[in-house]
Parts: structure tokens; C-alpha cells; sequence
């Protein structure tokens, strides 16, 4: 038993979300990595960007190394050294645009009115569990491109302040409104 596992070696692996457009099934701007157990994969993908200088974006690499990974049978060919994992973006991953930031704020707006009115917690559990109940996804990605511009200033202000859990003095006084923004 302890040779097998000394034997086993170890597959790289990299997490990436489900792509926004059907051409490309990862999303690459937004991944997850291990420290040690990535490095394979963070290496075959920095040799296919350099091997081809005229690519403007990664994103050509990223195909190559699905597609390669998606051919491949990482479990039983033992030069596969690189596993793309894809998870879906819901409920992890979110490109807030207006529509969304509304709903979020009116739903956290809400939830905010209904503890105000259930101010009694009769255990210390339920109090914790409401505390880490959030409207918000973990990763909240405003593009800096043309969504971000069609995005109100005021809005955008709102729905990070409320990401953030800020208060109107931390506004302030930290003078986050206005370094917050993003876009135009």
C-alpha cells in the first residue's frame, strides 16, 4: 500500500469556471490555483503563450490546453501532467450588470428590513448562520470594459459598498466612493 502511493504521480490541475461563449468552454480571466499542485499546468500554458508571440490574448492557449486535456485520458496516460477541472459559475462567479446589481441590492435591502424585525436570535448558531447568509456571490467581476460603463456610478457605488459590508461613515471616511468605480 505505501509503494502504490509512493508510485501514483501527481496530475496538475487547474480550475476555471464555465466559459461565457460557446467558442471557448473555460472562462479565462477568473481561475483557481494551488500553490505546488498547478505548477504543470501553469507551465505547459506559459509555453504555448511564448511559442506563439503573435496571439494577442492567452485564450488561444487556454483552447489548445482543453482541447488537449479533453482528448486525453489524464487517469491512465501517464505523460498527461496537466488536468483542466471546469466548474459552473453559479453560485461562485458573477458579471454583475445592472439588471443583476438591482435584483442583488433589492434582495440584500430586504433581508436587511427582516433582521431589523427579527432582532431576537434564540441561539447563538442561528445568529451565525444568518450572519454568513449573503445575497452575493464570492467573485463578483465587473468588467472594466463596456459593462462597467453602462453601469450607473451610483449603482456601482451601492452594490460594492454592500459587497463590502461597508457603512456610510467607512464611505466616507475612507473615501472609497470614488476609487471603488470602475469603468468610464
Amino acid at each position: 500500500l505505501a509503494l502504490a502511493s509512493q508510485d501514483r504521480r501527481e496530475v496538475s490541475e487547474m480550475y476555471f469556471f464555465r466559459g461565457n461563449y460557446d467558442r471557448l468552454p473555460v472562462q479565462g480571466g477568473q481561475f483557481i490555483l494551488h500553490r505546488h499542485r498547478s505548477r504543470q499546468c501553469l507551465q505547459r500554458w506559459r509555453h504555448l503563450i511564448d511559442a506563439n508571440p503573435r496571439e494577442s490574448k492567452d485564450q488561444k492557449s487556454l483552447r489548445t490546453m482543453w482541447n488537449q486535456t479533453q482528448q486525453a485520458n489524464w487517469q491512465a496516460d501517464p505523460n498527461v501532467d496537466c488536468r483542466i477541472v471546469v466548474m459552473e459559475q453559479e453560485p461562485h462567479l458573477c458579471f454583475p450588470n445592472t439588471k443583476r446589481i438591482t435584483e442583488t441590492l433589492k434582495k440584500t435591502k430586504t433581508k436587511k428590513q427582516k433582521q431589523i424585525q427579527s432582532t431576537k436570535m434564540t441561539t447563538a448558531k442561528q445568529a451565525h448562520e444568518h450572519e454568513h447568509d449573503s445575497e452575493f456571490v464570492t467573485l463578483n467581476h465587473i468588467k472594466n470594459t463596456h459593462h462597467a460603463q453602462n453601469i450607473d456610478r451610483k449603482l456601482q457605488q451601492r452594490f460594492i459598498a454592500a459587497l463590502l459590508n461597508l457603512t456610510a461613515a467607512e464611505i466616507h471616511d475612507l473615501g472609497v466612493a470614488d476609487k471603488m468605480i470602475f469603468g468610464a
